[in-house]
């Protein structure tokens, strides 16, 4: 949100806690001074999806979807709420969100960003199962939504970062420590041992290709996967 504030467009951004998404947008008008409007919606809600398409307004020419959530799970430990949380909120609002874009704007096209992971990809960390597969069904609903509006001035690509610094990656790090669970604290040292870049990337790092792939700069880019993870997935 940030990088497109920066760049200038009108900002449209949705969240479930409205008063941290109120206080984030009198930042960002404050430091760019942009247009912002605020939404209140949980996206692991259907329903939800339904309501705030019907309120946004204008409708914009870029989404971006990148809410998401992980929980690492033993296989034996997975239970039917857990797998619907994850399953709702990374696959499923992934595609009600850009079925009720395209819906709405039809053969005008418009630019969708989606943000995977390289855990859809190739296994990187101990039981991501679950998240694993969400985040592999966002790069194969980005392929099928090319493949049946590509020709109708719709530009889909896809994200997929590797390790990023982020309060959740922070905070299961943290978990493990306090637990002793060495298990996440080895994974940790092998996924460094293994990446080529010399630490794990930025939010930032991660913005600034959502920025390009929503700007007219990567305008011929059409269900590309665009990996941001220091070369982890290239050794």
């Amino acid at each position: 949100a940030e990088r497109y504030a920066e760049a200038g467009p009108r900002l449209q951004l949705v969240d479930r806690d409205q008063k941290a998404l109120e206080a984030f947008a009198k930042k960002l008008k404050g430091t760019y001074g942009c247009e912002v409007e605020t939404y209140d919606a949980d996206l692991s809600e259907s329903t939800e999806i339904v309501e705030l398409w019907k309120e946004i307004s204008p409708l914009p020419d870029i989404l971006v979807n990148n809410a998401g959530i992980f929980s690492p799970q033993n296989l034996t430990d997975i239970k039917d709420a857990s797998f619907d949380k994850t399953i709702n909120v990374n696959t499923r609002a992934v595609l009600y969100m850009c079925r009720e874009f395209i819906e709405r704007k039809g053969d005008r096209g418009g630019t969708i960003v989606n943000v995977a992971s390289i855990e859809g990809v190739k296994a990187m960390t101990y039981n991501m199962a679950v998240y694993g597969a969400s985040k592999a069904a966002v790069l194969a609903i980005s392929r099928a939504l090319v493949k049946d509006y590509a020709n109708k001035n719709w530009k889909i690509n896809t994200l997929v970062p590797g390790g990023i610094k982020t309060p959740g990656t922070t905070k299961m790090a943290m978990n493990a420590i306090k637990k002793l669970d060495f298990s996440v604290l080895l994974t940790g040292v092998k996924f460094s041992s293994r990446l080529p870049a010399k630490s794990m990337g930025e939010p930032d790092d991660v913005a600034r290709a959502a920025l390009w792939l929503g700007t007219p700069i990567s305008d011929y880019m059409n269900g590309s996967e665009v990996v941001v993870d220091g070369g982890f997935l290239s050794v």
